[in-house]
């Protein structure tokens, strides 16, 4: 997959994010919300790897995690590509889902949908501008 598909992708889970947030009257729907806005950020950051990556396993990474290689996660690669505020808003996307697909966070999410449901969405706004920013000025982010 190239950048424009991942954009698409991106673009896409970005819109069942929106779908489910304005539905959402009591908090039913955070967890998909919260699933779609992860998606999307991950699709963003890979548009982002397969224009700055420097070699084809950076470029597509294949998994969050490599337990027998952690150089080809996908997470340690962004380490070497994506600034600490774009990592932190990762993290949080990429944890946020991992609770509430297997963490049994459903409860959790939805008796906090008002609190969580903003920091997810502002999370992935700062991630996704950043990305888009970099892509469209060619120049990538400064790392730590």
């Amino acid at each position: 997959m190239d950048r424009c598909d991942h954009t698409k992708l991106a673009e896409h889970f970005e819109e069942v994010a929106d779908i489910m947030f304005h539905l959402d009257t009591n908090g039913s729907y955070i967890v998909s919300e919260t699933i779609s806005l992860f998606y999307s950020a991950l699709h963003y950051v890979d548009a982002y790897l397969s224009v700055f990556g420097s070699n084809d396993n950076d470029k597509h990474p294949q998994v969050h995690k490599n337990v027998r290689n952690q150089n080809e996660s996908r997470y340690h690669i962004m380490q070497r590509y994506f600034d600490l505020e774009a990592l932190g808003n990762y993290a949080l996307l990429l944890q946020a889902s991992h609770t509430s697909r297997y963490q049994r966070g459903f409860d959790l999410l939805t008796a906090r949908h008002k609190v969580v449901g903003p920091i997810h969405r502002d999370s992935h706004k700062k991630l996704k501008d950043k990305i888009l920013r970099a892509i469209a000025q060619n120049a990538p982010m400064p790392t730590p």
